[in-house]
This record gives structure tokens, sequence and C-alpha cells, in this order.
């Protein structure tokens, strides 16, 4: 149990990570091509 909770532990944060930078870069780039249309 000792092995798998740190597992469970370890993996939590970079699940967590994956999904943010899933999120944030599809608008960071959305951002920058707006950005440019603009000027």
């Amino acid at each position: 149990m000792a092995g798998l909770s740190g597992q469970i532990s370890l993996t939590v944060p970079v699940l967590l990570t994956a999904q943010v930078l899933w999120v944030i870069i599809p608008l960071v780039l959305a951002a920058g091509i707006f950005r440019k249309r603009q000027i």
C-alpha cells in the first residue's frame, strides 16, 4: 500500500500539470494569433 500511495502522490501533480498545460497552451497560441491579426 505504501508503494501505491507513493505512486498516486507522484501521479496526481503530473496529471494536474498536464491538464493545465493542455488548457493554457492552446489559449496562448490563440492569443498570439489574435494579436498578430489585430496588428
